[in-house]
């Protein structure tokens, strides 16, 4: 389908997503940051640094090989977690697709 998990670059993403989350009531949330090549190196893609996280406290902490983050809805809004990649039991991605100018 021409998408990729989506990167949260600014504050205006991250207000939008946790906005869709909690009016679709949805607690945890796939996004494309992870780490890993390098442990502790978050990045979006290849040379594409992760910026201003808004880590849940004591995150990441990398608990059974976590290298993948999710946003988690909670009372205090939407933090960062790092979770194991091969978890499956949490169903909600959020993609992006490239803009194309149609001729």
């Amino acid at each position: 389908m021409d998408s990729t998990l989506v990167r949260i670059y600014n504050a205006s993403i991250h207000n939008f997503l946790e906005s869709q989350m909690q009016s679709r009531g949805i607690s945890l949330l796939w996004i494309a940051a992870n780490d890993r090549d390098v442990e502790g190196d978050w990045v979006w893609g290849p040379d594409d640094v992760v910026e201003d996280a808004v880590w849940k406290d004591g995150e990441p902490n990398n608990v059974n090989e976590e290298d993948c983050v999710a946003l988690k809805l909670t009372s205090i809004g939407v933090v960062w977690e790092d979770l194991s990649c091969e978890n499956n039991g949490y169903p909600f991605v959020a993609c992006e697709r490239p803009f194309k100018m149609l001729p």
